[in-house]
């Protein structure tokens, strides 16, 4: 018997992306919970419309640029605030302890990203967190 694809369209194009019978099964029959990208927790909190921009901010904040400043990421997160619908701009946070804290909360209140500068800038999500010093990019988990 072979599988069956069902084609979905994403945005104005012919983006095409499929998914199998098979695929959806598996989910469905799976005690274990689908993982969320982080713009899959938060893109609800911005329009339609506004969600391109809101993700290019979101991608800048996670790969920041050498000499990146608190004002450059502040910048990036006010921008956001003035995306987002009014009644999800209060969970992303600017200017917290003292100005050098940034984060993103999700509807619960929990963080979902937060920025923070020290000596170097550190970006943490969910189980893994990124700090970026002297050009150099470092990676680890959490939690084990």
């Amino acid at each position: 018997m072979s599988e069956v694809i069902m084609p979905f369209y994403v945005g104005s194009s012919c983006f095409p992306a499929c998914i199998s019978k098979q695929k959806i099964t598996d989910i469905l029959n799976s005690d274990i919970p689908l993982k969320m990208s982080l713009w899959d927790r938060i893109k609800e909190f911005f329009f339609t419309t506004h969600q391109a921009e809101a993700q290019d901010c979101l991608y800048r904040i996670c790969h920041p640029s050498a000499g990146t400043t608190p004002d450059d990421v502040r910048k990036l997160f006010e921008r956001l605030k003035e995306l987002a619908h009014p009644g999800y701009a209060d969970n992303i946070q600017c200017h917290r302890y003292g100005g050098k804290s940034f984060c993103i909360m999700d509807k619960n209140g929990d963080e979902l990203l937060s920025v923070s500068f020290a000596d170097d800038y550190t970006v943490t999500t969910g189980t893994r967190g990124a700090f970026f010093a002297d050009g150099t990019t470092r990676i680890y988990p959490l939690h084990p």
